[in-house]
């Protein structure tokens, strides 16, 4: 059983956010047209719902012009499979302005699940109003591998929900999901200042606005060969130094699209139990097109010479399979 706290997502849905035409002489006559673009689409599906690939090619068009239109004519599918797994509505409960949604994901063939399941921030769910969501794993079972999640929605204008339908859509699932907390064995006090570094497009990061230039690039430790201590599969130690008087601790993930793989790492004072450890002052991350290798670089503000007095610590966490689907779902709310 895993936490409730687990992989806990929060998004935010706004069917009705495409921009409105401005107030002109012709504002009738574009209502129309929309209005004339919204019958021939549910002409069209009302005419052949056997044809799979234009339905949902039509219900995607639907969608972006009309959400509550399309959600009138997307037909109700409990059940969704794709790779060997079934994705299921289990319940659905209505309480005024939220709706609680509980599904599973079963792996069918009982070999592709390893321990753990996640959804990888691949869901939409696609409602008739605009809604705040939240999707978090309520519980795993390795020996049916099934994995519970619980989907919350609450409207924005606090109006009650009732009498629509709601699609759950799912790209891809990750598992084999591992956390990895271990001390390295490396020896700071030979980290020194170094020129050996690069400059790089920063992609994205916390706190790194003091450091990148108006083009949005920094310098950053040129990434070298894989070191020994940290030896966890899916992540590398590539680098560690001082660049303008500031520690650079740099790690690499390959296809980070396809795992997921992230951590830090925390400085700890050595022999001083009450230290609450060093996280970094800045990160920032730049990506390697040509080899599809993300790095990620953490400055820490401690000085040089008082490096010898800590000790450096990993957390990550990798996953070790991805599962494609696409999974997609469409149930009426209240009815179970």
């Amino acid at each position: 059983m895993l936490k409730d706290t687990q992989q806990k997502k929060n998004k935010t849905i706004a069917p009705d956010s495409t921009p409105k035409p401005k107030k002109t002489v012709r504002r009738i006559r574009k209502g129309l047209i929309t209005a004339a673009v919204i019958c021939c689409i549910a002409a069209f599906l009302a005419a052949a719902p056997v044809i799979v690939v234009s339905f949902e090619e039509s219900y995607q068009l639907m969608y972006a012009v009309s959400p509550s239109t399309a959600q009138f004519f997307k037909p109700i599918a409990e059940t969704s499979a794709a790779s060997n797994v079934e994705l299921k509505v289990i319940s659905c409960s209505v309480q005024k302005n939220t709706v609680d949604i509980c599904i599973s994901v079963k792996d069918l063939s009982g070999k592709q699940f390893k321990g753990s399941v996640e959804l990888f921030d691949s869901y939409y769910i696609n409602t008739p109003f605009s809604c705040l969501s939240e999707c978090s794993l309520k519980s795993y079972d390795d020996k049916t591998k099934t994995a519970v999640f619980l989907i919350t929605l609450s409207r924005w204008n606090k109006e009650n929900i009732q009498g629509d339908k709601l699609t759950f859509g799912l790209e891809s699932i990750l598992t084999g999901r591992e956390e990895h907390d271990k001390e390295l064995k490396i020896d700071l006090s030979s980290v020194k200042e170094t020129d050996n570094t690069k400059n790089v497009y920063v992609s994205g990061g916390g706190n790194f606005d003091k450091i990148v230039d108006t083009q949005g690039y920094t310098t950053a430790l040129t990434p070298g060969k894989p070191r020994k201590e940290l030896a966890i599969n899916g992540v590398d130690l590539t680098g560690i130094g001082y660049i303008d008087g500031q520690l650079h601790i740099q790690y690499a993930a390959a296809a980070p699209f396809e795992n997921d793989n992230h951590g830090y790492f925390t400085l700890l004072r050595t022999g001083d139990p009450y230290d609450e450890g060093n996280n970094g002052s800045e990160m920032f991350y730049f990506f390697d097109d040509e080899k599809e290798i993300s790095y990620c670089e953490i400055i820490y503000d401690i000085p040089q010479s008082e490096l010898k007095n800590y000790s450096i610590y990993a957390h990550f966490t990798t996953s070790s399979c991805k599962i494609d689907g696409p999974w997609r779902v469409t149930f009426p709310i209240g009815d179970k």
